[in-house]
């Protein structure tokens, strides 16, 4: 967890931006559990479009630079001194960094360009043999690229550190990509049953560390090692279901992880279970057992906040009221639907799961038009023009929104949502009947046909 501590490691960022969007710009990072943005400093571009930063960064990390839709991703050293310079309409040709700084940040929009941020979803549907040949030689490309970069310039202590962190994070992309196939294949491809691996598929893990303290800044490994948490303690359910979920979660965290690494994972283990569960009951007891064998202040003081938030949005409580623009620009408020039963759809334009449900949620809008209830959905899209597209295309029925921007209003502080798409039904007096409802390819028309009857 960064926190911002020590004021001798003052970092400066600065630059000129040709063609600017507007007159912002930001520099923040996300929280490595909740994924909050946390904006660290700000500036206003002035008239020929210069701006300057200056700020304490206390342990090198990743930061994100934003500029209206222009997001470019750094890496950040105390006392770094990097400038920028870029034109907004020709940004992937134009983005240029300088300075202390430079050049590492440099390579970081180089690789972005060549390689993209993630793997191609379609790599999914491979058989086994050509998926493991495309991650593979995509690995090595990324590795001959790292090097062939950075083989002419002297090596430093702080390079050096990133050319051991930028190894991890390619090296952990591979495994990850690897150790998720198996379920995402079977996702791609629309089975039911798991797919059939070779017997040796699971070796890669043998030349890796699970247990890596020395990776654990590297986004990738964070991705990993939640991702084997996860999947192995599922297996060994799966073997005797007989067993309490939660004890075996716990027992397989003592067992295998320690220090930040066990803190981190028992952290987002809890996260979870209050933001995408709502099991407030199992995420209690967790969480007593780790306020009593961690040191992580921070951690607990936004586990304790999060607690607050969950219990807030639980059954029974009055749905937080909003007010956005609809897709004709007219401000809209959840209330304005009062002694209507609601089912709220939160979503986005680029998010895979929202779109395999549109089919389904038009089938559910045919069965229950006529009747008291009021399909609401909110997007979460950064761009209004091409979230108006995709509605106006799809042909989407029903009352559409655009979440604020603001974080203190938008709606997933609001609603406490984490992860898209993601619904809620409420009823005609404005409480909450369902917090995690089903999805419109779940038959959640039987619940929704019980509300309405009630």
């Amino acid at each position: 967890m960064i926190q911002i501590v020590n004021a001798n490691n003052l970092t400066k960022i600065s630059g000129i931006i040709s063609n600017p969007i507007n007159s912002k710009v930001y520099i923040c990072y996300y929280n490595i559990i909740t994924f909050d943005q946390i904006i660290v400093d700000s500036a206003q571009l002035d008239i020929n479009g210069k701006f300057s930063m200056t700020f304490v960064w206390p342990n090198y990390n990743h930061m994100v630079f934003i500029h209206e839709s222009i997001n470019v991703n750094l890496y950040i050293n105390p006392k770094d001194n990097i400038e920028l310079e870029f034109d907004a309409d020709n940004f992937n040709k134009s983005i240029k960094c300088y300075g202390i700084g430079g050049a590492v940040n440099n390579y970081l929009v180089q690789k972005l360009l060549i390689f993209n941020k993630n793997y191609p979803t379609s790599i999914y549907k491979l058989n086994e043999k050509d998926f493991i040949q495309f991650i593979d030689s995509t690995e090595n490309e990324k590795l001959i690229h790292l090097n062939n970069f950075f083989s002419k310039l002297k090596k430093n202590k702080k390079l050096v550190k990133f050319l051991k962190y930028e190894e991890a994070e390619i090296i952990y992309s591979t495994v990850n990509a690897k150790y998720t196939y198996p379920s995402l294949y079977s996702y791609m491809n629309g089975l039911k049953s798991p797919v059939l691996l070779s017997s040796n598929y699971y070796n890669f893990l043998n030349h890796i560390l699970v247990q890596n303290i020395k990776a654990f800044n590297a986004y990738s490994y964070l991705e990993f090692i939640e991702n084997y948490f996860k999947t192995e303690v599922q297996k060994m359910f799966l073997l005797d279901s007989t067993q309490n979920i939660v004890e075996l979660q716990e027992r397989f965290l003592e067992n295998n992880f320690s220090g930040c690494i066990k803190d981190y994972l028992y952290s987002k283990w809890i996260y979870n279970l209050l933001t995408r569960k709502n099991d407030l009951q199992n995420a209690s007891i967790v969480f007593s057992k780790f306020k009593n064998s961690s040191k992580n202040k921070s951690l607990i003081e936004l586990l304790t906040m999060t607690f607050i938030n969950t219990s807030r949005m639980a059954i029974g409580e009055i749905a937080p009221n909003f007010t956005y623009y609809d897709i004709n620009g007219k401000l809209t408020s959840l209330s304005d639907f009062k002694g209507k039963l609601i089912y709220l759809d939160i979503w986005a334009s680029w998010c895979g799961p929202c779109i395999k449900e549109i089919p389904y949620t038009k089938k559910l809008q045919e069965k229950l038009k006529n009747r008291n209830i009021e399909f609401l959905f909110i997007s979460v899209d950064r761009d209004p023009n091409k979230w108006k597209t995709f509605v106006n295309k799809e042909l989407l029925q029903g009352t559409h929104l655009l979440s604020s921007h603001d974080y203190s209003i938008n709606i997933e502080k609001l609603y406490n949502v984490k992860s898209f798409p993601r619904y809620f039904i409420i009823g005609a007096d404005g409480k909450i009947l369902d917090n995690i409802a089903k999805r419109p390819s779940q038959e959640v028309i039987l619940d929704l046909e019980r509300y309405l009857k009630d």
